[in-house]
């Protein structure tokens, strides 16, 4: 996602440290039987041997960035705001989507704002209504086949941990 945040914002890194968040470098380290043995990343002795993507670099070793979901939205929306000054953003309820006339892409939004309905034509358009999955009720009511929903348990997490016994010999 780093290097699409990029494409958009060239300065996407700095911008995410300003605002408190890391950028790193992938690393791979490798263990047996939960002892670690040192760092022996591949990719980083031979980044060539990574699989190409157009969004990253060739040679470049990947990176990704961290940011706490609530800085993310804010300073998404304000370096939106501040450099696409066509886009506007609406707060309201939406209620459905239109499509164009080959049901190919996503053409207006319909929402509501105080009571008074709303068709916003639109030439991008997200869904992040989170787990209610709107989005696929939307796409069900325009008579497309509703996408499979992928989810996983957001409140599962997963560790490691040494533990080291002291042994006291008499």
């Amino acid at each position: 996602m780093l290097y699409a945040m990029k494409r958009w914002f060239p300065d996407w890194e700095e911008q995410v440290i300003n605002v408190g968040g890391h950028v790193h470098s992938f690393e791979i380290n490798v263990s047996y039987c939960g002892d670690e043995w040192e760092s022996m990343s591949l990719i980083q002795s031979n980044p060539s041997s990574l699989p190409r993507h157009p969004n990253i670099p060739s040679g470049q070793i990947p990176k990704h960035f961290a940011l706490s979901r609530h800085s993310f939205e804010p300073l998404l929306r304000r370096l939106v705001l501040e450099r696409y000054p066509n886009v506007r953003i609406v707060t309201g309820l939406v209620t459905g989507i239109s499509l164009d006339s080959k049901k190919r892409r996503i053409q207006a939004v319909t929402y509501t704002i105080t009571g008074a309905t709303t068709n916003q034509p639109c030439a991008f358009f997200i869904d992040c209504t989170g787990r209610s999955h709107t989005g696929t009720k939307w796409l069900s009511q325009t008579g497309l086949p509703v996408p499979k929903v992928i989810t996983y348990k957001s409140n599962l997490r997963y560790t490691t941990s040494k533990i080291f016994w002291l042994v006291a010999l008499e």
